[in-house]
């Protein structure tokens, strides 16, 4: 013969509330941890992507004559890709 025994425990209301707010805080951790793995994965680019970001921010300064920024934008382009042809050009 077998028995059952089951224990029923009964929290008291500031108990139930404790709990529930023990674990709304904890799903908001999980919330937060996983949305900012998304953006920071979503945020990465591949280097030719990055060097081609540059090479357009640079492209732009110099339309506004700000040819000391878009020096700093070119050269960061070159190096991440050195055959950067529109980069060099700009550079010089």
């Amino acid at each position: 013969m077998s028995a059952i025994i089951t224990v029923t425990v009964e929290l008291s209301g500031k108990d139930k509330i404790g709990k529930l707010i023990d674990m709304s805080f904890h799903n908001i951790k999980i919330l937060l941890i996983t949305v900012s793995l998304l953006l920071l994965l979503s945020g990465c680019s591949s280097p030719d992507e990055k060097a081609a970001e540059y090479l357009k921010s640079g492209q732009a300064l110099l339309e506004k004559g700000e040819y000391k920024s878009a020096i700093l934008e070119f050269r960061n382009a070159l190096q991440i890709k050195k055959d950067l042809v529109p980069a060099w050009y700009g550079w010089s």
